[in-house]
């Protein structure tokens, strides 16, 4: 089971993750498309020049150039919206990450990517107790070794304890302004008038 490594006020607590899909929720239905044999049958391509017959997957992981012209993956470099090439940073499972206790409006201004399950067996007293409270809190992610890392939020419902994986919004959240009135607060009533049906 990977691990995820938190620091909490010098508190050490390591994790075990397991990540939540809709298929473990609710299960999954695929439906099979089969021949008159009873075979499933499986997509394809044919190349344009109809010399070779591609199946699912076999492009999956090409990279081509403008002329259409294939590139090793290894010759690839990842560059910023300058073009500055940008290094990789490492995964963070495994590692020690700062977690900061944040309010739960912070997981608002995020868009939740990825969900998972957390095995309390080695958590600290401290973030424990905390989290029981009803304490949210925040550190960084990167499950791989890649380009970017992410924020993630630490919570505990009455389910048990859980990891909302987030890559910030990007758009602001809207809001109202002003406390409704009091007045304006209570339900009015959608057939309510000065129409006396009796005058019919």
């Amino acid at each position: 089971m990977s691990q995820v490594v938190i620091n909490f006020n010098g508190e050490v607590s390591s994790l075990g993750i397991t990540r939540l899909t809709r298929e473990k929720l609710y299960g999954k239905k695929r439906r099979v498309i089969v021949d008159d044999d009873g075979q499933e049958c499986v997509t394809a391509q044919l190349t344009r020049d109809g010399a070779a017959l591609l199946p699912s997957g076999t492009t999956a992981y090409l990279y081509v150039n403008d002329d259409d012209d294939v590139i090793e993956r290894r010759s690839l470099q990842a560059v910023d919206a300058d073009g500055t090439p940008v290094e990789r940073i490492p995964s963070t499972l495994g590692e020690e990450q700062e977690a900061q206790e944040v309010t739960p409006d912070r997981i608002l201004e995020h868009i939740t990517t990825a969900v998972y399950e957390i095995d309390p067996d080695e958590i600290g007293d401290t973030l424990a107790a905390r989290l029981k409270d009803g304490a949210v809190f925040e550190f960084r992610f990167n499950y791989r070794a890649g380009f970017d890392d992410w924020p993630a939020f630490l919570l505990q419902n009455g389910v048990g304890i859980f990891c909302l994986v987030c890559q910030e919004a990007p758009f602001d959240m809207l809001r109202r302004e002003e406390e409704i009135p009091e007045d304006d607060k209570e339900e009015e009533d959608p057939f309510a008038d000065d129409l006396d049906f009796g005058m019919f």
